[in-house]
């Protein structure tokens, strides 16, 4: 790698007017009715197909026939064309994948298709995904109620290239190859998860037994095994990144949490050092081992269970949420998995109220049944489980390095600061 040159600035009118390049808005509903769409045929690509760089065809992607497809043969997508959205999400674009499959651009959209001897279109393609494009597209839209994106915008839109397709090309290998290995590590860490999916299944409903354990297990009322302690309604506006007690915010455990987590963690937030907390009497701070639920939801991830482990300093358990404290004891991290598996949480599905936004009582949960194997077959269900947590963390942590590499490259590549040769 050496330093860049200058390369040459381009507007999309110019590589327009200056080369074969060609841009075609999506026929409107004059040319093509909704009366024409079928089921089954060539895919329509308008703005729901049009994802991050990709386009993703749905059960609900309406299709053209033949007749239609070469009755309007302009609207015709070929490989490397690239669309763009353009009504709603407007920084959205895609690249047209080689293969057999025929595409055909829907009337929200509009396609570019770029003179491969002057420019490398899987290049262009990373241009349009950069950050500094997308608020681009976003602040030339037009619009109040819905951004709207047309072909004079896309052609006042400004960027660098280097000056030979070669070039390009190179640059774009080289940022297809990090893509690819974030594609591959996120489909491993979809398989490990859904391998512990199973796992959790065989295990936790005694289907599968480990080595050196037998007998039946025991089955326990919910409301006979733990204590309900009180929480606090603090709002997320009364939290605080830094502070002397701990909080847990039931939209955490919905959305950021897993199934346990360490007090110490720095993701659970603090309590304002302003507030008051005087009220609150010793049992009602965690202690390891505690369960906390999440007792609202928008949806039937109400009852999400989290098991808090290494409680070393103060916690509270905040609004939305219900402690419980077990009365035995349980293998660590045990609770956590066993709570959030389809064999007991189905158990609370016929107790969830609400429409718009659900939730479920303490009596209601109170109500429900655990059958649990003795102490000793906990501990080795739970250190199975953990260890796969651990490798699925692991890949997680490459996963977010190797974005991290990818943005650092776009960066440089892209701006011109670094050259390949």
């Amino acid at each position: 790698m050496v330093n860049a040159q200058k390369w040459k600035k381009w507007t999309i009118g110019e590589l327009i007017s200056r080369t074969k390049t060609t841009i075609q808005t999506g026929p409107f509903g004059t040319v093509l009715s909704a009366s024409e769409f079928v089921d089954y045929g060539i895919p329509i690509i308008s703005v729901r197909e049009i994802r991050e760089g990709f386009i993703r065809i749905t059960a609900e992607t309406p299709c053209i026939t033949d007749g239609t497809y070469s009755r309007l043969r302009k609207y015709a997508l070929s490989e490397k064309d690239i669309v763009f959205a353009r009504k709603g999400s407007v920084e959205r674009s895609a690249l047209i994948p080689i293969g057999l499959e025929r595409y055909f651009l829907g009337s929200d959209g509009i396609r570019i298709r770029f003179d491969q001897n002057i420019v490398s279109p899987d290049l262009m393609l990373y241009l349009f995904q950069s950050p500094s494009t997308k608020q681009f597209l976003i602040q030339s839209s037009y619009g109040t109620t819905m951004a709207g994106l047309n072909e004079k915008i896309l052609c006042a839109l400004e960027f660098y290239l280097p000056e030979t397709v070669d070039e390009q090309k190179r640059i774009a290998k080289v940022l297809t190859d990090i893509d690819h290995l974030l594609a591959l590590t996120e489909k491993l860490i979809a398989k490990k998860k859904a391998i512990k999916q199973g796992v959790m299944q065989e295990l936790l409903t005694g289907k599968h037994r480990l080595p050196g354990f037998s007998g039946e297990w025991e089955t326990f009322v919910f409301g006979d095994l733990f204590d309900f302690i009180s929480n606090n309604a603090f709002t997320r506006a009364q939290l605080s990144v830094s502070g002397k007690v701990k909080n847990i915010h039931y939209g955490d455990i919905l959305t950021k949490f897993g199934t346990y987590i360490s007090a110490d963690s720095n993701e659970i937030p603090y309590i304002k050092k302003e507030i008051d907390l005087s009220r609150f009497a010793e049992k009602c701070y965690l202690q390891s081992g505690d369960v906390v639920i999440a007792d609202t939801a928008e949806d039937e991830t109400v009852g999400k269970a989290l098991e808090v482990i290494n409680v070393e300093c103060p916690v509270l358990a905040g609004q939305h949420t219900l402690l419980c404290r077990p009365k035995v004891r349980f293998a660590v991290k045990f609770l956590g998995y066993y709570l959030n598996a389809a064999c007991y949480h189905d158990q609370l599905l016929p107790f969830i109220v609400g429409t718009k936004v659900s939730s479920i009582s303490k009596a209601s949960i109170a109500q429900t049944k655990l059958i649990v194997p003795k102490y000793e077959e906990q501990r080795a269900i739970s250190c199975i489980l953990s260890d796969m947590d651990d490798e699925i963390a692991e890949l997680e942590q490459k996963l977010a390095k190797y974005r991290q590499v990818k943005q650092g490259m776009m960066q440089q590549l892209l701006a011109g600061k670094v050259r390949l040769v």
